[in-house]
């Protein structure tokens, strides 16, 4: 007789599995071996726990009497975790929420179920906001948590003023925290503003009680690398500076004594000449502060003073195929550049090890940017990669990371929580995503796709949500909002949406209230609110932008791209300022890209 394989597979495996669980409901004899738990008794199977507890192998293979007498006592834990994790171990299933996470997390760290640890970790990793960031992350310091405290630590670098000012009264935050940030150097990486104003909010919300610890605290800003303006427009502008004389008279005291330390330095003065000029503050507030004490020395040392330049942002252009490269194949135009917005000048960053593709994808993420994906251009071979890149623009230095799951190519991708994802471009029709870790060093395939196929979209992140932004069939444009917390899609009605946009681009603001929309050929510019689900239209740009991207920079939105004019090729950018709605002319990039992604980090240089 012939010969005949069956393989149950996965159908099989479940089986087993929802066998094993009604024995522990219906038929208790059957198990080998019981929990108990606050007076609760849950009949289990040695070979279950030990495959997902380190704790119950321990205990069971150790030759202790838990091996002997079949059952374990648990002392100092909730039965109902309990239940919810062996509910988990035999249908894997786990339903996590606000209420029963911190117990969970609890229980599986001490009872070793490092599945429902991780899957714990990565819920609350979703859930860091400006007022639990700090509880988060010294939750992770304390039980060693790498994973959350790398991102609940981001989290804190990147919304240092609006952790502090959404300080709760019933869980304020001690002088001894706000002393261990000002010590941490990765605090001071992007910009010494942030840190100054987040200082002064956190000592007004309860100044009489803070004010012993001002002195010390104050002393740990880098009052050096605050640039003039800064201090004319806004330092001195805080309404505790205002009220508080005695405050205001420390942080002078401070600036003082950098004035002092300085030497050389006619640079500042006109820096500070201009910005007296254009803010008509002549004889503002910083000038007669730090003028008022005739037998101060500060005057002549102010005049002389220095600073060395602090992290200010920039914008980083990925290059892709040039004109050059296309039209003569010369391959010697650089595909990288740095455009300072104080200096208004570009220059060259290392260069990027790909060369010559189109569709890949450009974005912030990690402190530097990312990169992955494209494909060739030439007509005999169309290739599509899988390759991923970060860039320091600290170190100008260029590093793969894991290969992505899929080739993929004209699709989108942005950082969220600390992660990095990337939607679509596939093979198929698919809107498939996958999302990078950078603790675990891999990319894991999302479960589901995005519910509706797009064929042009771009993404941002918005509120701890992946906004995806895009058109289909019709060409009406639509949105699809993946949730991590929960890890589902959501298509997103709206009323008053764009027509049409082709290749569209976006950027969203960091208060999360506005998402800046455009596209390719069209000067219009289109302002999405996700808290009200409503559409507007901001003013027109002066050109036409094709192949670029769309960047907050300085607090403006930069948009890049070419365009064919009169036979010739024009890469041109402009920028938009959010309070006057206007856009200004930023001329010509520096070189001619037919495609390429910009992103904006921080620099020291």
């Amino acid at each position: 007789m012939d010969e005949f394989v069956y393989s149950g597979g996965v159908e099989h495996a479940g089986f087993v599995l929802r066998g094993l669980n009604e024995t522990r409901r219906s038929a208790p004899g059957l198990c080998d071996f019981r929990v108990i738990c606050e007076d609760r008794v849950f009949p289990c199977h040695r070979t279950v726990l030990c495959l997902f507890s380190e704790y119950f192998r321990g205990a069971i293979e150790g030759g202790f009497k838990e091996k002997l007498e079949n059952e374990i006592m648990i002392q100092g834990i909730s039965s109902k975790s309990v239940e919810t994790i062996l509910q988990f171990v035999y249908t894997g299933k786990l339903i996590l929420n606000h209420s029963n996470v911190e117990s969970l997390l609890f229980t599986s760290t001490r009872l070793g179920f490092n599945k429902v640890l991780n899957l714990c970790v990565d819920y609350i990793r979703h859930q860091i906001d400006e007022r639990n960031c700090l509880e988060i992350l010294k939750l992770a310091q304390e039980h060693r948590y790498e994973s959350l405290e790398a991102s609940a630590h981001q989290f804190l670098c990147d919304h240092i003023c609006s952790v502090f000012k959404h300080e709760l009264p019933e869980s304020p935050i001690r002088s001894g925290a706000v002393l261990a940030i000002l010590r941490d150097p990765q605090m001071h990486k992007r910009g010494e503003e942030c840190l100054a104003i987040a200082l002064l909010t956190w000592i007004q919300k309860q100044v009489d009680i803070r004010r012993d610890h001002a002195s010390e605290l104050l002393s740990h800003v880098l009052w050096r690398r605050l640039p003039a303006p800064f201090l004319l427009k806004e330092l001195l502008r805080h309404p505790l500076m205002a009220s508080d004389p005695a405050i205001k008279e420390l942080v002078l005291d401070h600036v003082r004594r950098s004035y002092d330390d300085a030497s050389n330095g006619n640079e500042l003065m006109t820096t500070l000449s201009e910005a007296e000029q254009q803010q008509e503050v002549a004889d503002g507030p910083l000038q007669r502060s730090l003028s008022t004490d005739s037998n101060s020395s500060l005057t002549p040392s102010y005049r002389n003073f220095r600073p060395r330049k602090a992290p200010h942002q920039a914008l980083i252009l990925i290059g892709g195929l040039s004109l050059g490269e296309a039209e003569r194949g010369d391959t010697t135009q650089p595909n990288v550049m740095c455009y300072h917005p104080m200096e208004r000048a570009w220059k060259k960053r290392a260069w990027w090890p790909e060369r010559g593709l189109r569709g890949f994808s450009v974005t912030n993420f990690n402190n530097g940017v990312a990169v992955t994906g494209g494909c060739s251009t030439t007509v005999k071979h169309h290739l599509v990669i899988d390759r991923a890149w970060h860039y320091d623009p600290t170190l100008d230095r260029w590093n793969q990371l894991p290969d992505m799951n899929k080739q993929r190519a004209f699709h989108t991708s942005c950082e969220l929580s600390g992660r990095l994802y990337a939607v679509g471009g596939s093979a198929g029709s698919n809107m498939d995503a996958e999302v990078f870790d950078r603790h675990l060093e891999t990319w894991t395939c999302l479960k589901k796709p995005a519910p509706r196929v797009m064929d042009n979209f771009t993404a941002s992140a918005c509120n701890s949500k992946l906004i995806l932004l895009g058109s289909g069939q019709p060409s009406t444009v639509f949105i699809q909002c993946y949730n991590p917390a929960v890890d589902s899609w959501t298509v997103v009605r709206s009323p008053n949406v764009p027509r049409h946009l082709s290749a569209p681009v976006c950027v969203a603001a960091p208060e999360g209230d506005k998402v800046f929309v455009g596209g390719d050929n069209t000067k219009k510019m289109y302002v999405y609110d996700p808290n009200t689900n409503t559409w507007s239209r901001g003013a027109d740009m002066n050109n036409l932008h094709s192949n670029g991207n769309l960047v907050l920079l300085g607090g403006e939105v930069f948009v890049t791209g070419g365009h064919w004019e009169d036979d010739g090729y024009w890469d041109e950018m402009e920028s938009y300022d959010v309070t006057s709605e206007a856009w200004t002319s930023k001329g010509a990039l520096p070189h001619l890209w037919l495609y390429h992604g910009c992103a904006t980090v921080y620099m020291d240089d």
